[in-house]
């Protein structure tokens, strides 16, 4: 079956032959269209705009502005959820009271979620969610009024919900951080405790130990080892030169002749001995003079003589004085270099002890300085939160921007416009129906003109009464 193309001018013709039809039609689409326009509730939008701000962080740089788009994103995205929440929505429904004529409870589940079907969270034209400040907050109800006061309302409620949640949260968080410094301070005090213990078993040496961990160096025990070593090194030299002493004071004893050769450097110690020495060879020197000039058995030559003799037994008794003050100085010497020894070795164990300490000891005061350190942090965090919670009764994220707003005309088509849509609507069915029942007539006419075209006879678009007489002649 083959389908021709309607043209204008059998439109024409249809509107012609079946405008009763078509009037009907386009008659039912406008008591339709009227219809839809007297039943439909009227709904009216109202609009409250809102501003938004980051909360104060003494870290950023600008207070009040958020740090990044995402954070800006998350927190309007916060806000949208706190705005079509339930707890939000019923307690604004029960602000603003039912609706004329409502009946039942108030507000019910239907209610709450009709309402949340009406409330929107947009940003300006041309901009994009989570990259503006500004947002707008629009309500559709069923009167100009209505809608301004549910909008104000909830803008409020939505200012107390996010201030409450914020105060909850604030909440959380200190609890959070007093539970951190708390547990921080437990953590210090026990590193204290351990520190405190290795000090005192450190006891007198806790100064070196604590100089030895902070500066590093010669301290003063490694000071007081290096001064007892060189004293060491001296009486051990001295020691040395009273043996020595002894030794030659012994061969003198022996041969008084070999004082003469004594250096005088190892009679520092024995001014009496050396006195005699000088005495004895003054009067070597004045013997051999007057032996020189008189006869042996001068009287001045006896008495030089006698006199030498005197001070060669003189010097004999004073080495045994001297011998045996030696023998106490080599004692005392000896005694001082045990003593020294001893010292020595005591302060080389405390040294040892105290570089024994020294790692364990650094590793724990570095614990306690970070716990301190945390602690501190911990405290300076809890301080803030504090302040925040302090100060969260008198700020909010949100600030209204002027008052809400109703449009003066209701959401949606007006009635003329949809009486007009109705109308076309009708035409259009109209027409369709003619062209329905239009469709075997024209099927036959087309088959009518297609045979006088192969007869050579004229075609016309519109078939009339008369062809199918001059039809049946022709073919006769």
């Amino acid at each position: 079956m083959n389908h021709q193309p309607v043209c204008f001018q059998e439109l024409l013709a249809l509107l012609v032959r079946h405008r009763r039809l078509i009037f009907a039609s386009v008659l039912l689409g406008v008591m339709a269209a009227g219809g839809f326009v007297a039943l439909r509730q009227r709904e009216w939008l109202a609009q409250q705009t809102l501003l938004l701000r980051d909360e104060v962080s003494l870290q950023q740089d600008k207070l009040g502005r958020f740090r990044d788009l995402e954070q800006m994103k998350v927190t309007q995205e916060t806000i949208l959820q706190l705005a079509l929440s339930a707890e939000v929505l019923q307690a604004v429904l029960r602000q603003v009271g039912p609706e004329p004529g409502h009946q039942g409870p108030w507000p019910g589940p239907k209610d709450t979620e009709r309402l949340r079907q009406r409330v929107e969270l947009v940003p300006p034209k041309g901009a994009e969610f989570g990259k503006t400040e500004i947002l707008f907050l629009r309500v559709r109800q069923s009167s100009p009024q209505r809608a301004a006061r549910v909008a104000r309302a909830l803008a409020l409620e939505l200012q107390r919900a996010l201030h409450q949640l914020r105060r909850r949260r604030m909440e959380s968080v200190v609890a959070e951080l007093r539970s951190s410094a708390t547990l921080a301070r437990q953590q210090l005090q026990r590193h204290l405790d351990r520190l405190a213990e290795m000090e005192k078993r450190v006891g007198g040496d806790l100064a070196e130990l604590r100089l030895l961990d902070q500066a590093g160096g010669d301290s003063s025990l490694r000071q007081r080892l290096n001064q007892l070593e060189n004293e060491l090194r001296q009486v051990v030299q001295q020691y040395r030169r009273l043996q020595a002493l002894q030794e030659l004071l012994a061969q003198v004893k022996a041969d008084p002749q070999r004082l003469l050769a004594t250096p005088n450097s190892l009679l520092e110690s024995q001014p009496a001995l050396r006195r005699l020495k000088e005495g004895l060879i003054d009067a070597q020197i004045q013997t051999a003079r007057l032996q020189g000039a008189l006869t042996p058995e001068h009287p001045r030559v006896k008495a030089a003589l006698d006199a030498e003799r005197q001070i060669r037994n003189h010097l004999h008794r004073e080495l045994d004085t001297a011998l045996a003050g030696l023998e106490v100085e080599l004692k005392l010497a000896r005694s001082k270099q045990q003593m020294l020894r001893q010292q020595i070795d005591q302060l080389k164990q405390r040294l040892a002890e105290v570089a024994r300490l020294r790692a364990p000891y650094a590793a724990l005061a570095a614990q306690v300085q970070h716990h301190m350190e945390l602690v501190r942090q911990a405290d300076q965090k809890l301080a803030l939160a504090q302040a925040a919670l302090s100060t969260d009764d008198r700020s909010s994220l949100i600030t209204l921007v002027g008052q809400a707003r109703a449009e003066d005309y209701p959401v949606g088509p007006r009635a003329l416009l949809v009486l007009v849509a109705g109308a076309l609507g009708g035409l259009l069915l109209g027409l369709g129906l003619a062209v329905l029942l239009a469709g075997p007539q024209r099927q036959d006419s087309f088959s009518k003109r297609a045979t006088r075209e192969w007869l050579g006879s004229p075609v016309s678009y519109y078939p009339q009464p008369q062809d199918d007489l001059s039809l049946q002649q022709s073919t006769v």
